[in-house]
């Protein structure tokens, strides 16, 4: 779903504090270019901000883009979504 969106348009959130993901509930998550990311059981217990990092790492991967790249050009977009300087 996300291929379809055009880039100059895509944002990245985290339903903050609700809808914390299944793998973070569950398990220890180690992503490649991300790192470990703490699960439930390690006091992780609701989503938040902090883990744009993890949600740009994933879609990045999905999208087949840097995640450097991912993260510059949705912050491009959510400063002009939401006028920002």
């Amino acid at each position: 779903m996300a291929r379809l969106v055009p880039s100059d348009r895509l944002l990245i959130e985290t339903d903050s504090p609700d809808q914390l993901p299944g793998a973070l509930r569950s398990a220890l998550s180690v992503d490649r270019d991300c790192g470990p990311t703490p699960s439930a059981d390690e006091g992780l217990l609701y989503n938040e901000p902090a883990l744009l990092v993890l949600y740009c790492c994933q879609l990045s991967e999905a999208l087949s883009v840097s995640v450097t790249d991912l993260a510059q050009q949705t912050t491009r977009n959510a400063r002009h979504a939401y006028q920002l300087s």
